[in-house]
């Protein structure tokens, strides 16, 4: 497998594990350190389409193919920091400091999109093939239709969500019915 771990100083390691199960970690080796130009405070990796990608705190979202670290985009992504980011399939989403969240296409660099809602700083980001939710200071989580850009459901939570949004495959593949919009 391959770790990707995100530094103060700008730079990606890339570390390969060796051995199969937990047991069987030895001593990472860095294959390579990528250069992220900021402060990399978020980093997301999809192995199957082959990227890694960095938020940093310049705004910008820079990607890399994962197995040759040729740079693929730099994405001038928000006016503030790039605070959070996952990279799933043919999208890419970073979320920003002003509550907004972009979402690009991972092959061209366009900005396919641009989902408002949160009102502060998006934290989390978590996507699927048609939804996504994110995260943010502002202490609500949202899920989108990606197809529309719409927000379909809004939920309040009690603290800031700071860590990655995990959801299984089969629960981002279908939204909600209309009907169950709370708030978003």
């Amino acid at each position: 497998g391959v770790a990707v771990v995100a530094s103060d100083d700008a730079t990606l390691p890339d570390t390969p594990r060796r051995g199969s199960g937990a047991a069987a970690v030895t001593q990472p080796v860095c294959l390579r350190t990528l250069q992220a130009g900021a402060a990399a405070l978020c980093v997301s990796i999809d192995s199957p389409q082959g990227l890694v990608g960095a938020a940093a705190a310049d705004g910008t979202v820079r990607l890399w193919h994962l197995f040759s670290g040729r740079s693929a985009h730099t994405l001038a992504a928000h006016r503030g920091c790039a605070r959070s980011l996952h990279v799933h399939g043919s999208l890419v989403l970073s979320g920003g400091g002003g509550g907004e969240v972009h979402v690009w296409q991972a092959a061209s660099g366009a900005k396919a999109a641009t989902l408002a809602g949160h009102t502060h700083a998006v934290s989390a980001l978590q996507a699927g093939s048609r939804c996504a939710v994110s995260g943010s200071a502002d202490r609500t989580l949202r899920q989108w239709d990606l197809a529309t850009g719409k927000s379909i459901l809004s939920l309040g939570t009690p603290c800031v969500p700071w860590a990655g949004l995990d959801m299984p495959a089969g629960a981002a593949a279908t939204p909600p019915p209309i009907g169950s919009n709370m708030g978003g």
